[in-house]
């Protein structure tokens, strides 16, 4: 008899555990909306999401509706967003585009309803959202963005290229070069977290805007948006560097945006700056005294040779006497080539 009332008593419970409790006052509707979650951050919107289709609670079913929120923001998007049915389920479609001539990121907002019925009665709960521009998904060549950078234009840059060369600049902030093995590019002060702890030869994907120092194409930051790179893969690089006479960079031509960061091998003199002087050191020709060349002060970490132990005992071993240099050609100032050299890489 003991076994029989145990047998009921646990067919009771699965009875009471399996059935649904039913929402029947207004406060039940209310928690019912209270208990909607998403799985997106409604702050954060940058692409189509799906909606819920009932609520955490009661399981009600929910309609959805959209409405606009006027806004004086100057880069406001009215109409950043709409509602439709995918699969059967409602959907947040994304209307804003990336607008490359536009420097400020392009933003809406809206009001999504959410509503659940009774027999006689609606009960609604709002969620305001905020929809972000969609950036446009490119993997840029090398050349492809030495031609926006050329053109003059602020255009947003997006590419996966291995890096050659990286110093840093500041705390997690970081100059580097990078290629697609048919060309090389200049980024300055691109953001990333050190955790990655990037070396040449990796991989990585890279978000700026191009921009023109001169006649010298860069990769930077805009007023609003900040450049960075981020880890795709490791890997490993070799330098290749073309060998030339010291000489040959008095025939450089400023205007030739082919010689900037080509990588070059030659013979020459490291010497020390002056006192007073924007530079730590300068190159000397091994027969010609003339100076053509100075050693940029992007060679060093946070841009000083103070702040780099490694680079400066490395110099320190062949200062003042004759070496084979290895460097990047940066730019020209006042008919004076600037060359980011390779330490580890002075014979």
């Amino acid at each position: 008899m003991k076994k029989v009332y145990i047998v009921l008593l646990s067919l009771i419970c699965l009875f009471i555990v399996g059935c649904k409790r039913e929402a029947k006052s207004p406060e039940d509707y209310q928690a019912a909306l209270e208990s909607i979650k998403f799985d997106f951050d409604l702050d954060n919107i940058t692409g189509d999401v799906s909606l819920p289709t009932k609520t955490k609670k009661y399981e009600l079913e929910i309609l959805w509706q959209l409405q606009v929120i006027e806004s004086s923001a100057d880069n406001y998007y009215p109409n950043c967003a709409a509602l439709k049915l995918v699969d059967g389920i409602t959907t947040i479609t994304h209307k804003i585009e990336y607008d490359d001539n536009y420097d400020d990121v392009l933003f809406g907002k809206a009001t999504l309803v959410a509503s659940v019925f009774d027999d006689d009665n609606t009960y609604s709960k709002e969620f305001v959202i905020t929809v972000y521009e969609k950036s446009p998904k490119l993997d840029l060549t090398v050349k492809q963005i030495k031609d926006y950078c050329n053109n003059q234009d602020t255009h947003y840059i997006e590419s996966n290229l291995k890096i050659v060369w990286i110093k840093e600049t500041k705390d997690n902030y970081y100059n580097l070069i990078l290629t697609d093995d048919e060309g090389y590019i200049f980024v300055n002060d691109a953001y990333y977290n050190k955790r990655y702890n990037l070396k040449k030869g990796d991989m990585v994907h890279l978000i700026g805007f191009s921009g023109l120092y001169g006649y010298f194409p860069v990769v930077s930051s805009s007023e609003k948006n900040e450049c960075t790179v981020e880890l795709v893969e490791k890997g490993s690089y070799s330098y290749n560097a073309q060998e030339i006479a010291y000489s040959d960079f008095g025939k450089l031509k400023t205007t030739d945006s082919s010689v900037y960061l080509m990588l070059v091998k030659f013979d020459g003199i490291i010497k020390q700056a002056n006192d007073g002087s924007d530079y730590s050191y300068y190159i000397e020709g091994v027969k010609s005294k003339e100076l053509i060349v100075n050693i940029s002060n992007y060679s060093f970490d946070h841009n000083s040779i103070t702040n780099d132990r490694t680079a400066k005992r490395q110099i320190s071993d062949v200062l003042g006497k004759e070496a084979t240099i290895v460097g990047y050609i940066l730019y020209n100032t006042n008919g004076v080539w600037e060359l980011i050299i390779i330490p580890s890489e002075i014979k």
